[in-house]
This record gives C-alpha cells, sequence and structure tokens, in this order.
C-alpha cells in the first residue's frame, strides 16, 4: 500500500494546492493502486432561458382530447359478389342498415363519395357485429368477414350543419383498424 505523503511528494511544488485536472487524478490513481480509475461526467444542473425557450424546442404534447360517442357510425362493405351493403349502429349501441331516404344517404350519394344502391346487411345475407366500445367512449363495428372495407363515417349532431353536410350533421371519416371501425368524437 502507498503512503499518502508519497503522493504529496509527487505534486509540483509551484501549486500545492492547485485544482487536480482529469490527466492529473487518472496519473495518481495509476501510481497509488495501479489501476485505471475514471469518473464518468456528470450533469449538476440544467436551466432554459427565455431565449432558449424561443429558439424552437417543441414543448411536449398536452393531454389528449376526451372522446365520447358520437349520435351513429356508418360502414360500407362490399360482398365478394359486388353488393354494396350499408350498416349503421346507432349511439344506443343497436345496429340496423342505413335507410336509403334521410340525412346519411344524402351525405353518401353526395360528391365525392358518390354511393348509392347499398342494401341492408340482411338482404345481402352478412352477419354484423358491433355496439358500444368496452369503456364506453364510442361505438364500433365489426368488418363482415367476406367482404371488402369501402368507408366509414362518424356522425354527429352540429346544429348550424357543415360545408358539404347535410343541415344538422357533420361527418369525419374513419378506418378499420384490426378488422373493427371505431366510431368517437372529441366530447
Amino acid at each position: 500500500m502507498v503512503n499518502s505523503s508519497h503522493i504529496t511528494e509527487s505534486l509540483p511544488s509551484s501549486a500545492p494546492h492547485a485544482a487536480l485536472t482529469r490527466r492529473d487524478a487518472l496519473k495518481r490513481g495509476a501510481l497509488v493502486g495501479g489501476a485505471l480509475v475514471w469518473t464518468v461526467p456528470a450533469i449538476q444542473s440544467l436551466s432554459m432561458g427565455a431565449a432558449d425557450a424561443a429558439s424552437g424546442s417543441v414543448p411536449p404534447p398536452g393531454p389528449a382530447p376526451a372522446l365520447c360517442i358520437p349520435s351513429h357510425g356508418l360502414l360500407l362493405v362490399r360482398t365478394a359478389a359486388g353488393v354494396l351493403v350499408g350498416m349503421k349502429v346507432d349511439e344506443d349501441g343497436s345496429i340496423d342498415g342505413i335507410p336509403s331516404k334521410n340525412g346519411d344517404a344524402a351525405f353518401l350519394g353526395a360528391a365525392p363519395r358518390n354511393y348509392s344502391g347499398w342494401v341492408k346487411p340482411s338482404k345481402a345475407g352478412v352477419t354484423v357485429s358491433g355496439g358500444r366500445t368496452a369503456d364506453g367512449k364510442g361505438l364500433f363495428l365489426a368488418v363482415p368477414a367476406g367482404t371488402t372495407f369501402v368507408g366509414a363515417w362518424a356522425a354527429d349532431g352540429n346544429i348550424s350543419g357543415g360545408p358539404g353536410s347535410p343541415v344538422g350533421l357533420d361527418y369525419a371519416a374513419v378506418t378499420p383498424s384490426g378488422g373493427r371501425v371505431t366510431f368517437t368524437k372529441s366530447c
């Protein structure tokens, strides 16, 4: 074992109390124990001033908007035989075909969609499953087996109507995920 007087004697006499550099510490560590001594640098403090904040840094995203159940969801699929099938899930979770003469039919028939001539699932021999989501914050329809997804929209009441929407309804396009379509709206 090396005694500390040996280390003191190896310091330059001109700077007995000078700050120790990393290089000096490594050299002395090798002299003392014959092993390498090294320390990982650590951040001791970090601050950001107003000028730094304005330099283009992006703040973390805020909380996601709360989700609620829309008035209903619409789903169009096509069977292997080419039949267009229209289904609808209402806010209470009940499932039916899309009526051919109402605001939904007007929306689907208008450009750029131009859909018409769909039939109810029962007429096409298609079994539909869906209802309310398990968390109670949305509606869903499963894309029936043997069909191809065509389009889906969440529909909700709007007193003023919206551009291109029938008065009183707003529609938002929805895409399937995992074989089902989930319909929600921001609260």
